[in-house]
């Protein structure tokens, strides 16, 4: 790719940022199963609302765009959807 061509440099950069997400989301699963298994031992319930609110909270408050909110809260509600149904496995 040439300097040329910005539309195949700036695709590569996205798929270079899609390598580090899947990356990123893997090690969040892997630190999720950690928490569902002391939740088990605990006794709790592995869904808790609350988290998931302060979760949501807290993006919406450092999201810097020009990502919009409502996209992200969609995107990190999926992704704490697929957790819990890795956990509950």
């Amino acid at each position: 790719m040439s300097q040329s061509d910005p539309l195949g440099l700036l695709r590569s950069q996205i798929d270079k940022i899609d390598e580090q997400l899947v990356t990123l989301l893997n090690q969040r699963a892997s630190y999720a199963l950690e928490i569902a298994k002391i939740k088990k031992s605990q006794g709790l319930d592995l869904y808790a609302p609350e988290r998931e609110q302060a979760i949501h909270n807290r993006l919406i408050q450092i999201n810097s765009g020009p990502f919009p909110n409502t996209a992200l809260a969609h995107v990190f509600r999926e992704i704490m959807r697929g957790t819990l149904s890795m956990e509950e496995g």
